[in-house]
């Protein structure tokens, strides 16, 4: 179960990092007037900074909390693993997915290009399949 935690939370980070992550925004498609798609990315991009935010702090609550009680550590029945360990795992991957949602945001703000995933354009999608990408 350590395994799994520590590779679910690395994957996301990694889609964080990429813009792949899951989501059902599909106003990115739907507006066309580049400055209305630049409000919508920036409301997207603070609520997405916000909740990881929010989310990275409960993570250092849970560690804290588990640093807490150090000598008698919980651990699973079997191999006594500290749940530390996939805990951890919780916080760093909440750490990255932050990271990254911070710098987006501040790319965007700045008007630095950058290639995310889920901002996808109609015009974009047709030119990819026209060169065969």
């Amino acid at each position: 179960m350590t395994a799994c935690f520590w590779g679910f939370f690395a994957g996301s980070a990694l889609a964080s990092e990429r813009g792949h992550h899951i989501n059902a925004d599909i106003l990115g498609i739907i507006i066309t007037n580049p400055r209305l798609r630049w409000w919508r990315r920036l409301i997207v991009l603070t609520i997405e900074l916000v909740v990881t935010a929010a989310i990275l702090y409960w993570g250092y609550l849970m560690l804290a909390e588990e640093l807490a009680k150090y000598p008698i550590w919980k651990t699973t029945p079997a191999l006594k693993i500290p749940y530390f360990a996939w805990r951890v795992s919780i916080f760093l991957g909440f750490f990255f997915m932050t990271v990254f949602a911070a710098a987006y945001l501040y790319a965007h703000i700045r008007g630095i290009e950058i290639d995310y995933g889920d901002d996808t354009d109609a015009e974009d999608m047709n030119k990819k399949k026209e060169a065969g990408q």
